[in-house]
């Protein structure tokens, strides 16, 4: 008996040595034992679903695969439209309208005749920056804002939110494609060409209807 009890002394001091303990020591690293517990996890979630299904981490792993495809392809997505968005908003914040037409004394009627040539020469683009200055021009004659060279967009909705915040809300959206086409070159087809002109010639008539 005595001679027992020494062997399991002497069994356990070499259990306990470095050599033996390095031996049992989980050497996974941070992402391995996150993907193992994640793993395990999902396997007690569907056996809990299906009381039928067996464990089977090979099922367990292919869904997790996914799950994680789907999640890093929702955060690459929300990523995109976070700088798309931030990138619109440091358009509307910095550029200076009335440096994009070189005409300075222009009156917002001939830029209304010049948006309308450039339309007939399928020149959108140019048609557009037209359309917009000309909506400035016409919303300085009215007392609405103050044109001036210097000035962004942002500022001039915030003189245009001082005094009717419908009308803010509506220029923001029309000062919006106006950044979009002439500093984001988005491409714009004739279809929502037509839509913008409609929109801010619209919003000029109905501002002399009213006056």
């Amino acid at each position: 008996m005595v001679e027992m009890n020494r062997a399991r002394d002497e069994l356990e001091q070499i259990l306990d040595q470095r050599e033996y303990q390095i031996y049992y020591q989980d050497d996974r690293n941070f992402i391995q034992i996150w993907w193992d517990n994640a793993k395990s996890w999902l396997v007690d979630i569907l056996n809990n679903w299906f009381d039928s299904l067996e464990q089977s981490t090979t099922f367990a792993q292919g869904i997790l695969v996914i799950v994680t495809i789907i999640v890093l392809l929702g955060v690459i997505i929300a990523g995109i439209i976070g700088v798309r968005t931030i990138g619109r908003k440091r358009s509307f914040y910095d550029h200076q309208a009335l440096h994009s037409i070189g005409q300075k004394e222009w009156t917002y009627k001939d830029h209304l005749t010049e948006a309308d040539k450039q339309e007939n020469l399928q020149q959108y683009i140019v048609a557009i920056r037209h359309l917009f200055v000309a909506l400035l021009l016409y919303l300085d004659e009215k007392q609405f804002i103050e044109a001036q060279n210097t000035k962004t967009n942002k500022e001039y909705y915030e003189e245009i939110r001082g005094i009717d915040q419908k009308k803010a809300e509506h220029f923001f959206r029309i000062a919006l494609v106006f950044d979009q086409v002439t500093y984001g070159k988005q491409i714009i087809e004739k279809k929502a060409f037509v839509r913008y002109r409609n929109t801010i010639r619209s919003w000029i008539e109905q501002q002399d209807y009213d006056s």
